[in-house]
Protein backbone atom coordinates (compact mmCIF):
# COMPACT_ATOMS: atom_id res chain seq x y z
CA UNK A 1 0.00 0.00 0.00
CA UNK A 2 1.47 3.30 -1.10
CA UNK A 3 1.63 6.14 1.40
CA UNK A 4 -0.14 9.40 0.62
CA UNK A 5 1.91 12.08 -1.07
CA UNK A 6 1.80 14.35 1.99
CA UNK A 7 3.64 11.70 4.05
CA UNK A 8 6.67 12.02 1.81
CA UNK A 9 6.47 15.80 1.99
CA UNK A 10 6.28 15.66 5.80
CA UNK A 11 9.37 13.44 5.94
CA UNK A 12 11.25 15.88 3.74
CA UNK A 13 10.24 18.77 6.02
CA UNK A 14 11.31 16.88 9.17
CA UNK A 15 14.64 16.03 7.58
CA UNK A 16 15.23 19.64 6.58
CA UNK A 17 14.19 20.82 10.07
CA UNK A 18 16.99 18.77 11.62
CA UNK A 19 19.59 21.01 9.97
CA UNK A 20 18.14 24.29 11.30
CA UNK A 21 18.22 26.08 14.66
CA UNK A 22 14.90 24.37 15.46
CA UNK A 23 16.41 20.88 15.22
CA UNK A 24 15.51 20.31 18.90
CA UNK A 25 11.92 19.79 17.76
CA UNK A 26 12.85 16.53 16.00
CA UNK A 27 15.63 15.43 18.38
CA UNK A 28 14.93 12.92 21.15
CA UNK A 29 17.00 14.83 23.73
CA UNK A 30 15.08 16.66 26.51
CA UNK A 31 14.26 20.29 25.87
CA UNK A 32 16.06 23.02 27.81
CA UNK A 33 15.42 26.73 28.32
CA UNK A 34 18.17 27.44 25.76
CA UNK A 35 16.02 25.93 22.99
CA UNK A 36 14.13 28.79 21.37
CA UNK A 37 11.85 28.84 18.36
CA UNK A 38 12.60 31.40 15.65
CA UNK A 39 10.50 34.54 16.08
CA UNK A 40 7.22 34.69 14.16
CA UNK A 41 6.65 37.75 12.01
CA UNK A 42 2.97 38.13 11.04
CA UNK A 43 2.27 39.03 7.42
CA UNK A 44 0.06 42.04 6.67
CA UNK A 45 -3.40 41.15 5.35
CA UNK A 46 -5.25 43.62 3.15
CA UNK A 47 -8.87 44.31 4.14
CA UNK A 48 -11.60 42.62 2.12
CA UNK A 49 -13.34 45.95 1.54
CA UNK A 50 -10.49 46.98 -0.78
CA UNK A 51 -11.59 44.36 -3.31
CA UNK A 52 -15.18 45.49 -3.04
CA UNK A 53 -14.11 49.05 -3.68
CA UNK A 54 -11.91 47.95 -6.59
CA UNK A 55 -14.48 45.74 -8.32
CA UNK A 56 -17.61 47.48 -7.08
CA UNK A 57 -18.39 48.97 -10.47
CA UNK A 58 -18.16 45.59 -12.21
CA UNK A 59 -20.40 43.96 -9.62
CA UNK A 60 -23.11 46.62 -9.65
CA UNK A 61 -23.24 47.16 -13.40
CA UNK A 62 -26.17 45.52 -15.16
CA UNK A 63 -24.86 42.60 -17.28
CA UNK A 64 -25.71 42.85 -20.98
CA UNK A 65 -25.32 39.22 -21.90
CA UNK A 66 -24.84 35.78 -20.42
CA UNK A 67 -21.05 36.03 -20.60
CA UNK A 68 -21.07 39.08 -18.31
CA UNK A 69 -23.47 37.30 -15.95
CA UNK A 70 -20.97 34.43 -15.72
CA UNK A 71 -18.10 36.88 -15.17
CA UNK A 72 -19.93 38.59 -12.29
CA UNK A 73 -20.80 35.23 -10.69
CA UNK A 74 -17.16 34.10 -10.96
CA UNK A 75 -15.99 37.43 -9.45
CA UNK A 76 -18.41 37.06 -6.53
CA UNK A 77 -17.15 33.53 -5.93
CA UNK A 78 -13.49 34.57 -6.07
CA UNK A 79 -14.10 37.45 -3.64
CA UNK A 80 -15.91 35.14 -1.19
CA UNK A 81 -13.07 32.62 -1.45
CA UNK A 82 -10.50 35.41 -0.88
CA UNK A 83 -12.39 36.63 2.21
CA UNK A 84 -12.50 33.08 3.58
CA UNK A 85 -8.77 32.58 2.99
CA UNK A 86 -7.94 35.90 4.70
CA UNK A 87 -10.10 35.00 7.67
CA UNK A 88 -8.39 31.61 7.99
CA UNK A 89 -4.94 33.20 7.63
CA UNK A 90 -5.77 35.79 10.29
CA UNK A 91 -6.89 33.05 12.67
CA UNK A 92 -3.71 31.06 12.02
CA UNK A 93 -1.52 34.09 12.70
CA UNK A 94 -3.39 34.88 15.92
CA UNK A 95 -3.02 31.27 17.06
CA UNK A 96 0.71 31.35 16.29
CA UNK A 97 1.18 34.56 18.28
CA UNK A 98 -0.68 33.11 21.28
CA UNK A 99 1.32 29.88 21.09
CA UNK A 100 4.52 31.93 20.96
CA UNK A 101 3.48 33.76 24.14
CA UNK A 102 2.68 30.43 25.78
CA UNK A 103 6.04 28.91 24.76
CA UNK A 104 7.89 31.98 26.03
CA UNK A 105 6.20 31.67 29.42
CA UNK A 106 6.97 27.95 29.59
CA UNK A 107 10.59 28.68 28.67
CA UNK A 108 10.85 31.15 31.56
CA UNK A 109 9.42 28.62 34.01
CA UNK A 110 11.76 25.94 32.66
CA UNK A 111 14.74 28.28 33.13
CA UNK A 112 13.71 28.93 36.74
CA UNK A 113 13.36 25.19 37.38
CA UNK A 114 16.77 24.53 35.83
CA UNK A 115 18.35 27.22 38.02
CA UNK A 116 16.72 25.69 41.10
CA UNK A 117 18.00 22.23 40.21
CA UNK A 118 21.43 23.67 39.48
CA UNK A 119 21.61 25.20 42.96
CA UNK A 120 20.39 21.95 44.49
CA UNK A 121 23.09 19.96 42.73
CA UNK A 122 25.90 22.40 43.48
CA UNK A 123 28.91 20.53 44.79
CA UNK A 124 27.93 17.17 43.30
CA UNK A 125 30.49 15.58 41.02
CA UNK A 126 27.95 13.60 39.01
CA UNK A 127 24.63 15.27 39.65
CA UNK A 128 23.21 14.78 36.16
CA UNK A 129 23.57 10.98 36.10
CA UNK A 130 25.83 11.00 33.03
CA UNK A 131 29.00 8.85 32.89
CA UNK A 132 32.35 10.43 33.74
CA UNK A 133 35.91 9.61 32.64
CA UNK A 134 37.60 9.50 36.05
CA UNK A 135 41.09 9.95 34.60
CA UNK A 136 40.13 12.84 32.34
CA UNK A 137 41.29 16.41 32.88
CA UNK A 138 37.74 17.75 33.02
CA UNK A 139 36.74 15.43 35.87
CA UNK A 140 40.05 16.04 37.70
CA UNK A 141 39.50 19.80 37.56
CA UNK A 142 35.94 19.25 38.78
CA UNK A 143 37.23 17.23 41.75
CA UNK A 144 39.76 19.93 42.64
CA UNK A 145 37.09 22.63 42.44
CA UNK A 146 34.74 20.50 44.55
CA UNK A 147 37.38 20.01 47.25
CA UNK A 148 38.20 23.73 47.34
CA UNK A 149 34.52 24.64 47.57
CA UNK A 150 33.93 22.08 50.32
CA UNK A 151 36.87 23.44 52.31
CA UNK A 152 35.62 27.02 52.01
CA UNK A 153 32.11 25.97 53.05
CA UNK A 154 33.48 24.04 56.04
CA UNK A 155 35.44 27.09 57.23
CA UNK A 156 32.35 29.27 56.78
CA UNK A 157 30.19 26.82 58.75
CA UNK A 158 32.71 26.71 61.58
CA UNK A 159 32.88 30.54 61.64
CA UNK A 160 29.08 30.77 61.78
CA UNK A 161 28.93 28.21 64.61
CA UNK A 162 31.59 30.10 66.57
CA UNK A 163 29.71 33.34 65.99
CA UNK A 164 26.42 31.84 67.19
CA UNK A 165 28.04 30.40 70.31
CA UNK A 166 29.71 33.71 71.13
CA UNK A 167 26.50 35.61 70.61
CA UNK A 168 24.51 33.13 72.68
CA UNK A 169 26.94 33.62 75.60
CA UNK A 170 26.70 37.40 75.37
CA UNK A 171 22.91 37.27 75.16
CA UNK A 172 22.74 35.06 78.26
CA UNK A 173 24.73 37.61 80.26
CA UNK A 174 22.64 40.45 78.83
CA UNK A 175 19.36 38.77 79.77
CA UNK A 176 20.54 38.26 83.32
CA UNK A 177 21.53 41.93 83.52
CA UNK A 178 18.15 42.86 82.05
CA UNK A 179 16.37 40.88 84.74
CA UNK A 180 18.28 42.70 87.48
CA UNK A 181 17.57 46.02 85.73
CA UNK A 182 13.84 45.34 85.72
CA UNK A 183 13.86 44.40 89.39
CA UNK A 184 15.70 47.58 90.39
CA UNK A 185 13.45 49.85 88.35
CA UNK A 186 10.30 48.13 89.59
CA UNK A 187 11.53 48.49 93.16
CA UNK A 188 12.11 52.21 92.57
CA UNK A 189 8.65 52.62 91.09
CA UNK A 190 7.03 50.78 94.00
CA UNK A 191 8.92 52.89 96.56
CA UNK A 192 7.87 56.03 94.69
CA UNK A 193 4.20 55.03 94.65
CA UNK A 194 4.31 54.17 98.37
CA UNK A 195 5.86 57.54 99.18
CA UNK A 196 3.36 59.28 96.93
CA UNK A 197 0.45 57.59 98.72
CA UNK A 198 1.80 58.81 102.10
CA UNK A 199 2.23 62.30 100.73
CA UNK A 200 -1.36 62.31 99.43
CA UNK A 201 -2.57 61.32 102.88
CA UNK A 202 -0.47 64.10 104.44
CA UNK A 203 -1.93 66.61 101.97
CA UNK A 204 -5.45 65.50 102.91
CA UNK A 205 -4.76 65.95 106.64
CA UNK A 206 -3.04 69.28 106.05
CA UNK A 207 -6.03 70.52 104.13
CA UNK A 208 -8.42 69.58 106.97
CA UNK A 209 -6.12 71.15 109.60
CA UNK A 210 -5.60 74.20 107.37
CA UNK A 211 -1.83 73.93 107.21
CA UNK A 212 0.86 73.14 104.68
CA UNK A 213 2.07 69.60 104.04
CA UNK A 214 4.87 68.52 106.31
CA UNK A 215 7.25 67.43 103.48
CA UNK A 216 7.73 68.04 99.80
CA UNK A 217 6.12 65.88 97.16
CA UNK A 218 8.28 62.85 96.29
CA UNK A 219 9.71 62.57 92.78
CA UNK A 220 10.37 59.41 90.83
CA UNK A 221 13.41 60.74 89.06
CA UNK A 222 15.08 59.25 86.02
CA UNK A 223 15.00 55.49 85.93
CA UNK A 224 18.08 53.40 85.22
CA UNK A 225 18.64 52.85 81.49
CA UNK A 226 18.86 49.34 80.09
CA UNK A 227 22.24 48.10 78.96
CA UNK A 228 22.31 48.04 75.11
CA UNK A 229 21.87 44.63 73.59
CA UNK A 230 25.23 43.17 72.48
CA UNK A 231 25.94 43.18 68.76
CA UNK A 232 28.47 40.68 67.44
CA UNK A 233 29.84 41.06 63.94
CA UNK A 234 29.67 37.65 62.33
CA UNK A 235 29.03 35.68 59.20
CA UNK A 236 26.67 37.07 56.62
CA UNK A 237 23.16 35.65 56.79
CA UNK A 238 23.14 34.94 60.55
CA UNK A 239 19.97 35.98 62.26
CA UNK A 240 20.08 38.55 65.06
CA UNK A 241 19.67 37.21 68.58
CA UNK A 242 16.55 38.22 70.51
CA UNK A 243 13.21 39.56 69.40
CA UNK A 244 12.84 43.22 68.49
CA UNK A 245 9.12 43.08 69.14
CA UNK A 246 9.82 41.82 72.65
CA UNK A 247 12.24 44.70 73.22
CA UNK A 248 9.67 47.18 71.94
CA UNK A 249 7.11 45.69 74.33
CA UNK A 250 9.46 46.11 77.28
CA UNK A 251 10.31 49.68 76.33
CA UNK A 252 6.66 50.58 75.81
CA UNK A 253 5.82 48.97 79.14
CA UNK A 254 8.42 51.08 80.89
CA UNK A 255 7.05 54.19 79.24
CA UNK A 256 3.55 53.31 80.37
CA UNK A 257 4.69 52.82 83.95
CA UNK A 258 6.55 56.10 83.93
CA UNK A 259 3.61 57.85 82.34
CA UNK A 260 1.30 56.31 84.91
CA UNK A 261 3.54 57.59 87.69
CA UNK A 262 3.56 61.00 86.07
CA UNK A 263 -0.22 61.00 85.97
CA UNK A 264 -0.33 60.24 89.69
CA UNK A 265 2.01 63.15 90.31
CA UNK A 266 -0.20 65.55 88.37
CA UNK A 267 -3.31 64.31 90.16
CA UNK A 268 -1.64 64.85 93.53
CA UNK A 269 -0.57 68.36 92.58
CA UNK A 270 -4.15 69.22 91.66
CA UNK A 271 -5.25 68.07 95.10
Amino acid sequence: MTQPQWHAAAKDVMGALGTTSASFLVDKTPLTSADQLPPFLPSPISPTRDLKRKFGVLLTEEPRNMREVAYQAALHELMACDAQHKSALLGMQLTTVLQGMFCERLSGQLAAQEEKQKKRKTGQLAGDGLPRLLTGDAFYNLVVEHEETSAIEAVAREARKKHRDERAGLMKVWKEAEKVWLERNNARRQAYHDALALWNEECTRAKVERRRAGWAKPKLGKLEALIPKPVVEGAKGDKAEGDNDEDDGRNSGNSLNEDGAGNNESDSMEE
